[in-house]
């Protein structure tokens, strides 16, 4: 059963709030970075903000991978592990090859600052067990990790739309 459509306003308004998330995450990254303290309110803003961007262009990607290489589960009554994982691992060397080689290397570089602030911060949630939560600049860097996700796949997905028009 294919994916529903995605409607293109929706994915272009996706594209906009992405381009924001990624000014808005990079801002408090800074500002957290400077040692400027962040609000549970701006937190949670931003969260949503991301999230808004994140969902449909994840549901066009979604369906534009079910066009190009097949549904990721065969048979949805009876979810098999086995079939999955080799799938899901074909879904992400598909996503790979979707985007041009500049935007690899920009989601790579991101990708890399992302994982070296989540390791930071797991290090040190792990090394001050009473601390309050996750440090700023490891969440911070993570929305902007999806920000980013969610802005290169979604004006490659806008362009493929042109281009198939």
């Amino acid at each position: 059963m294919p994916s529903p459509s995605v409607p293109t306003h929706l994915l272009k308004a996706a594209v906009a709030l992405a381009a924001a998330g990624v000014l808005a995450s990079l801002g408090v990254h800074v500002a957290s970075l400077n040692g400027l303290a962040g609000s549970t309110a701006l937190g949670l803003t931003v969260s949503v903000w991301i999230g808004a961007s994140f969902a449909p262009v994840i549901g066009a990607l979604i369906q534009r991978s079910e066009k190009e290489i097949g549904p990721l589960v065969s048979d949805e009554s009876t979810p098999n592990p086995f079939e999955f994982l080799p799938r899901a691992l074909q879904l992400n060397g598909w996503m790979l090859r979707f985007l041009p080689i500049r935007e690899r290397i920009v989601f790579g570089l991101l990708l890399a600052y992302t994982a070296v602030w989540m390791v930071r911060g797991i290090a040190n949630v792990v090394s001050e067990p009473d601390a309050a939560g996750f440090p700023l600049p490891m969440v911070s860097a993570f929305w902007l990790y999806f920000s980013g996700f969610s802005m290169l796949f979604g004006r490659r997905l806008l362009a493929l739309r042109s281009a198939d028009a």
